[in-house]
């Protein structure tokens, strides 16, 4: 549409004498003269007087045009009324054709008609030009849609104006960022947990990309905490049995705009118990002897390190470190050995008494004592010290019964009181049991109601208990040794070395058992000794 409000000299020569004698209207008739028909009868001339202006319609399909000047919050809504997007189109005439007077086809009313929809919001456009747009809250600052008018004449037919474009401007808000929850973070039982920025904040984000800091909303629990704006924290549990504890946040924008309230998990590994050590070796030691100590832990934590120390009579003669030590006594006597073992839930000691046996270091018979000792068959010759053996004293009959009883394990006594002379003898239960076994039948055959406990027991005597203790049956040929040949107990000793359990008296030959002489202590601790692999395979 144009609106001719401009003053225009109309020449002579331009006049249409047919017009009314009116210089206004030889102006709209000059103006649209000199307006290029695109083809005959394409559109004719119209003038209306209205308040003193003179308007020319456009002859042909509506026209739309371009609309701007709409805006709209981000995420909101603009609401145009009236008549909208159609208020500054240029309605349509249409001509009807060989008409040579003002006769018009009339179009009807503008309409519009959606072309190309908005890109980032919801559109409803009216057919009067109204619209309503709600933007979807994204960071666009510009959105746009297409429509055209149309218009229908009196015979029904549509005509189509051109397209044009709505813009529409989104002013941006500052929209609150958005907090995801973290976790869970593992920690020990009463241990700090450490976390460095960006911690909680690591994977929250802001729309406008600004930079964000953590805001505490709720504490921890089971443990202390120190949350930073940096989004880092330290947090120290409190060494309860809890198993979990958790702390809530929010992430803040420079403009004071918060996310909802995320929660961060923290994981507290099960207490360890405290840690407990044992120590094993053994109870008895020989001078010059090495023993060895070892140790176990059990419950706690982390590095464990090991102190030892070894102490006769309270004043310390060897100390160590390490899960194991060797220590040879150089001396008889008591010795206690500790080991202390510690980590990070602390310290436990353990103790072991040894007891070094003073006179056994020069002993050939150094082993089998201290396994005697060891397996508590003996207890030492000197009580209630206990740290001598006496290697090279003769064994008595009551002291064999004794070592035997405990080497087998007896328990039957038959009732007791089987001899007549061992009443008084500190090893009459022993006796008793020894004779309830069938292994000693007396001492005065053929009576045999003595035992003679306090009479050392001879070579060949200590032969014939070993087989029946035993009850061994290959004498190997017999015949074994040269010096047995008029004893009683000849068949016992070949037996007993068939056994593997005596080697003969003179080493390095060992042609001969000597068995009148009496068996020494040490003897005695060698026979049962080797006897032992017998009963113990």
């Amino acid at each position: 549409m144009w609106d001719q409000r401009q003053a225009i000299v109309v020449p002579a020569s331009m006049q249409n004498t047919y017009l009314p004698n009116n210089p206004k209207s030889q102006a709209i008739e000059a103006h649209v003269s000199q307006v290029r028909p695109a083809a005959d009868n394409n559109f004719i001339r119209r003038s209306i007087r209205k308040d003193e202006v003179f308007w020319v319609i456009r002859v042909g399909s509506a026209e739309g045009k371009p609309d701007s000047g709409f805006a709209v919050a981000e995420g909101g809504t603009l609401a145009v009324t009236g008549s909208g997007v159609l208020k500054n189109d240029v309605r349509g005439v249409g001509a009807i054709p060989g008409a040579t007077t003002w006769t018009t086809n009339e179009l009807g009313p503008m309409s519009a008609v959606l072309v190309s929809d908005v890109s980032n919001g919801t559109l409803t456009l009216n057919p009067d030009g109204s619209f309503t747009y709600t933007h979807d809250g994204s960071e666009t600052l510009t959105d746009s849609f297409t429509y055209r008018p149309i218009q229908t004449d009196q015979s029904g037919t549509v005509t189509q104006g051109t397209v044009t474009t709505v813009s529409i401007t989104v002013n941006p808000v500052d929209d609150d960022p958005t907090a995801t929850g973290e976790g869970p973070y593992d920690v020990d039982n009463g241990a700090a947990l450490a976390v460095g920025a960006p911690g909680v904040l690591a994977n929250d984000s802001d729309p406008e990309g600004l930079t964000l800091t953590a805001v505490l909303v709720s504490d921890a629990s089971n443990g202390s905490l120190t949350l930073n704006a940096d989004g880092s924290f330290t947090y120290t549990h409190d060494g309860s049995a809890t198993l979990s504890d958790s702390f809530t946040y929010q992430a803040q924008d420079p403009g004071g705009n918060l996310s909802g309230v995320a929660t961060v998990s923290i994981d507290i590994a099960v207490a360890p118990d405290p840690i407990s050590v044992t120590v094993d070796g053994p109870s008895f030691a020989a001078p010059g002897v090495l023993a060895s100590f070892s140790s176990a832990t059990s419950g706690g934590a982390g590095t464990v390190t090991y102190a030892w120390s070894v102490k006769r009579f309270g004043v310390t003669v060897a100390t160590g470190s390490g899960a194991s030590i060797d220590f040879t006594p150089s001396f008889g006597g008591r010795y206690a050995v500790t080991v202390t073992a510690s980590d990070n839930t602390g310290s436990d000691s353990a103790e072991i008494d040894i007891t070094a046996l003073g006179d056994i270091g020069e002993s050939q018979f150094a082993g089998s004592i201290l396994w005697l000792a060891e397996t508590g068959i003996t207890k030492g010759c000197n009580p209630p010290a206990n740290d001598k053996f006496c290697p090279d004293d003769p064994v008595t009959r009551g002291a064999m019964a004794a070592f035997l009883v405990r080497f087998l394990g007896l328990t039957d006594d038959g009732g007791g009181n089987t001899f007549t002379d061992d009443n008084s003898s500190i090893f009459e239960a022993d006796i008793a049991k020894l004779a309830t076994a069938g292994i000693t039948k007396g001492c005065n055959p053929p009576t045999n109601d003595k035992f003679c406990p306090d009479d050392p027991v001879t070579r060949g005597a200590m032969a014939a208990f070993l087989v029946r203790a035993l009850g061994l049956t290959d004498d190997g040929g017999g015949n074994t040794f040269t010096d047995d040949d008029g004893s009683v107990f000849e068949a016992d000793i070949a037996k007993l070395a068939a056994a593997g359990i005596t080697l003969g008296c003179n080493p390095p030959t060992n042609d001969r058992f000597c068995p009148n002489d009496s068996v020494t202590r040490g003897q005695m601790a060698a026979f049962l000794n080797r006897a032992d692999a017998i009963v113990s395979p």
